[in-house]
């Protein structure tokens, strides 16, 4: 072979023998870690261009969905805005109309005819078992039902115990069914006038979603109409045991200050009367002439507003796919509305806060009863803490 041959031998492993395989590991080696690393780069290379095609896609569905949550966010804030606006525009059209203001006067007339001679010992007898047996006991659950008394919520007007006696003793339908009674067997001036009025103003109640209505006298603070017919019926919002309630300080603050047609609203409260549910009230001046008469007030449901907040359930339908939602929390960190979980599964929702120990057993009972988050479920995390604070955003 010539010499010019053999250093390509060499290169290329050719050649016969020990020296020609040794020199085939030796190149082979070479191309293996010269591939290797060829190889190596071009995984790496896919890699980070995959990487960054993830974190780019990522980053505008993130985007998309946020938009889409700043537009349902900015949306429910129009909604519950305009809601509570058209209730007091309502109510500002209500203070002045001629029916309310005729019911309120021969209520007021009729209530004052009431109580002229005390309970008779058979009735009074009756009363009490009601607040023993069906109104108390209520009202004791997660509570320290010891502390207790009929004393403590006993009307203080002879008026309004002759009141409740006919529409909630005497009254035959079950307790949250007593509107049901439009014309009573006894006759008196305020029995007449309750089969003349009633009817209608309980349609008015249930056409905008009230739970109760009110007529209040200014001058002894009672209520003397109610749509439901519950304890605080022909009580006093001044004096007695619910004078502190959110409906007696509404009241009494529109009798210290009213404004014609001007309604108010309160914050969401547990309210003794409707068994400690929680219950916001709106209230508005009534005036015969210049002279302030009377308060037209109505009961706020959780059921209400959180049908209205969630659109009849239609939470697909708003583009909140299948676990988003809305909600409302108070500056006490409690919720103010109905979150989806317990409308949607209220058992599975309830069991899982009470294996989680968010809330005490009492308070999940609660809920269960009434069916509702509103003062009962607390939310502080991040998002809803600069929310109070004013600002308006978008984090994970």
């Amino acid at each position: 072979m010539s010499s010019w041959l053999k250093p390509i031998e060499s290169w290329l492993g050719t050649g016969t023998g020990a020296g020609a395989a040794d020199g085939l590991l030796r190149n082979f080696s070479v191309r293996s870690k010269l591939l290797s690393i060829i190889l190596a780069t071009s995984l790496l290379s896919l890699g980070i261009i995959t990487y960054l095609a993830y974190q780019t896609g990522k980053k505008a569905l993130q985007d998309a969905a946020f938009n889409q949550l700043t537009s349902v966010r900015a949306a429910k804030k129009q909604q519950v805005e305009w809601y509570f606006q058209s209730m007091r525009e309502t109510f500002g059209v209500f203070g002045e109309d001629a029916s309310i203001i005729a019911a309120f006067h021969d209520f007021s007339s009729g209530y004052r005819n009431l109580g002229q001679t005390p309970l008779k010992p058979e009735q009074r007898k009756k009363k009490k078992k009601y607040y023993n047996e069906v109104y108390l006991p209520k009202l004791a659950k997660g509570e320290n039902a010891s502390k207790i008394a009929v004393e403590d919520y006993w009307p203080v007007l002879e008026s309004a115990r002759e009141a409740q006696h006919l529409f909630i003793v005497q009254n035959p339908h079950k307790t949250g069914e007593k509107n049901k009674l439009i014309t009573h067997a006894v006759d008196n001036p305020y029995t007449v006038s309750h089969a003349k009025h009633h009817k209608w103003l309980n349609d008015l109640a249930s056409r905008f979603a009230f739970y109760d209505l009110f007529l209040i006298d200014v001058e002894s603070g009672a209520i003397v109409y109610s749509v439901a017919k519950e304890p605080d019926f022909a009580t006093s919002m001044t004096i007695g045991p619910y004078a502190n309630s959110a409906l007696g300080r509404l009241t009494k603050d529109i009798i210290k200050s009213p404004t014609r047609g001007q309604a108010r609203i309160t914050d969401f409260g547990l309210y003794a009367p409707s068994n400690n549910a929680p219950a916001a009230f709106m209230g508005i001046p009534i005036f015969d002439g210049q002279k302030l008469t009377g308060v037209l007030a109505a009961q706020i449901s959780t059921e209400a507003l959180s049908s209205f907040l969630h659109g009849n359930k239609s939470w697909k339908e708003q583009g909140l796919g299948e676990t988003g939602g809305s909600y409302l929390v108070g500056p006490d960190f409690l919720m103010r509305s109905d979150n989806r979980e317990i409308l949607e599964k209220p058992e599975t929702y309830l069991a899982q806060i009470k294996a989680a120990r968010i809330v005490p057993d009492a308070t999940i009972e609660k809920m269960k009863e009434f069916k509702t988050t509103t003062l009962y479920y607390p939310i502080n995390n991040e998002p809803v803490k600069e929310a109070l604070k004013g600002n308006s955003g978008t984090m994970l």
